[in-house]
């Protein structure tokens, strides 16, 4: 590191004693030779900055693969336009209100709000550092000398220190904090994304394990309206005791799955009251105990709309752009750094002054030797740079495959749900069938507890695949991306 340095200093009581011992003509040699070596130095700096060039200004596109212009769909759907909040398309003020709660109280979201005040105040720190500084100093220093008198000297003043972005050194660090400022707003805004997606989907679990609950005591009375009805004919000699058996067994199986769905609403509640952000209840919400029905599709565009749409690639962009700034930041530290200032104060032997003064000074720093430390950091930056590259393209191929797949996944989803409702009727004709088939007693009871079991199963099945598919819609919209409109404290 060497350091050059040229001070120029008026001094209001001394400058005429200087000229009588010929002081200023000796400084006037010094600094003029060194003003001398400063240019020299500044003219080096010059011709090696043409030759650093802007890692900014000479980038490129980070999307590293052949983009398509079109999701790859399984047909073409009517698109409805989507707004800020994507789960009003459900009509359900509950789910609207919990939502709410949940992005004004979750404490994972207040987490990031704090992030995101860490970022502010370090950007506003780092741009900062491009305007002069102006500070107090205030000192006493005694001296003694071999004759053991001692004397004191007292100063007071302000100092101005400006160091000129010559370089953009400076401005590149404040624009890699402003963006890292932004990717943490983009980074609370994927989770709060994420969060609404959470409580939708354990809302609408929520519900089916309700209906689940509620067809599940419907199925028990219907098995043991049965069972009465079969104890009857056997006492009438209409039946025999192995059909009471096997519809007793019909029963204690439909009850088992009580406690089943018991425990699943009981967990999905309290996973529920933790994200609102409190003391895991019971019982959040009444609900009708309906699962809605499908909205029309969301727009979801072309691929690249996410780039736009999906917060985590937002986010990612924003870390590419503050890692591009760094890049230039460190390769600009390689170059010396100009520093200009003042002082301005009192100075004297004692409490009352003997002296006021003023002095300018300029500083030139440049590096000579560092072991090749700058040169490392250039070569980080630009290692950290090229990691997030590869991060960007492979959250940019997973959420085109997201759409894709749920977009898939929800027609397949549909068609499986149409064919379980034909199943469905076919079991319920079945079942009649059967049963008048054993009243008549042309047949026994093994073919009417074979169709009530599966009429039973097809229902409860039919529950879980309806609430199935509102999921993979939810993750659609997940897979698209939103911007939710934020109510936290720095909303």
């Amino acid at each position: 590191m060497l350091n050059l340095s040229m001070k120029y200093r008026v001094n209001m009581t001394s400058r005429k004693y200087l000229h009588s011992v010929g002081v200023l003509s000796d400084r006037y040699f010094i600094n003029h030779t060194l003003y001398l070596l400063l240019t020299a130095l500044l003219l080096v700096s010059l011709i090696i900055s043409g030759c650093t060039q802007s890692f900014q200004e000479q980038k490129s596109s980070p999307v590293l693969f052949e983009n398509s212009d079109t999701f790859e769909t399984p047909e073409d759907r009517v698109q409805a336009p989507r707004g800020d909040k994507w789960w009003h398309i459900f009509n359900d003020r509950t789910l609207d209100s919990l939502i709410t709660d949940a992005l004004a109280h979750n404490f994972t979201i207040q987490q990031y709000y704090a992030r995101l005040k860490q970022s502010r105040a370090i950007a506003k720190r780092t741009d900062s550092r491009l305007y002069p500084e102006i500070t107090g100093e205030i000192s006493q220093d005694k001296f003694f000398n071999r004759d053991r008198v001692d004397s004191n000297a007292t100063f007071g003043g302000i100092r101005l220190s400006w160091e000129i972005d010559f370089w953009n050194r400076l401005s590149s660090a404040a624009k890699a904090a402003s963006f890292d400022t932004m990717a943490s707003q983009e980074e609370l805004e994927t989770a709060a994304l994420l969060l609404t997606t959470e409580i939708a989907t354990t809302f609408f679990r929520i519900i089916e394990q309700q209906q689940q609950y509620l067809l599940l005591t419907e199925q028990i009375e219907t098995n043991k309206k049965t069972l009465k009805i079969l104890r009857l004919r056997f006492a009438q000699g209409g039946s025999s005791l192995i059909d009471i058996y096997q519809q007793q067994e019909q029963l204690v199986a439909t009850q088992a799955g009580l406690p089943q769905v018991t425990s699943q609403l009981i967990a999905l509640q309290y996973r529920l009251s933790v994200l609102l952000g409190s003391n895991p209840i019971q019982a959040i919400f009444s609900s009708t105990n309906q699962l809605p029905d499908l909205p029309s599709v969301p727009d979801f565009g072309i691929p690249a709309d996410l780039l736009l749409n999906r917060p985590d690639l937002r986010y990612l962009n924003n870390l590419l752009e503050a890692s591009g700034y760094r890049i230039d930041e460190a390769r600009t530290d390689r170059l010396p750094r100009i520093t200009v200032g003042a002082r301005s104060g009192i100075r004297g032997s004692g409490i009352r002054s003997d002296e006021l003064f003023l002095s300018f000074f300029g500083e030139l720093i440049a590096p000579i030797i560092d072991w090749g430390r700058r040169k490392a950091e250039v070569e980080r930056t630009e290692a950290v740079y090229e990691e997030l590259v590869a991060r960007f393209n492979q959250t940019f191929l997973i959420a085109i495959e997201e759409v894709q797949t749920a977009l898939w996944r929800e027609t397949k989803q549909q068609e499986l749900i149409h064919v379980k409702d034909e199943q469905l009727a076919v079991s319920r004709s079945a079942l009649l069938e059967s049963q008048k088939r054993y009243l008549q007693g042309v047949s026994d009871y093994l073919p009417v507890l074979n169709s009530l079991n599966s009429t039973q199963r097809l229902e409860r099945e039919i529950i879980t695949l309806q609430s199935n598919l509102l999921l993979i819609r939810i993750s659609l919209y997940q897979a698209i991306g939103n911007t939710i409109p934020l109510i936290g404290p720095e909303s």
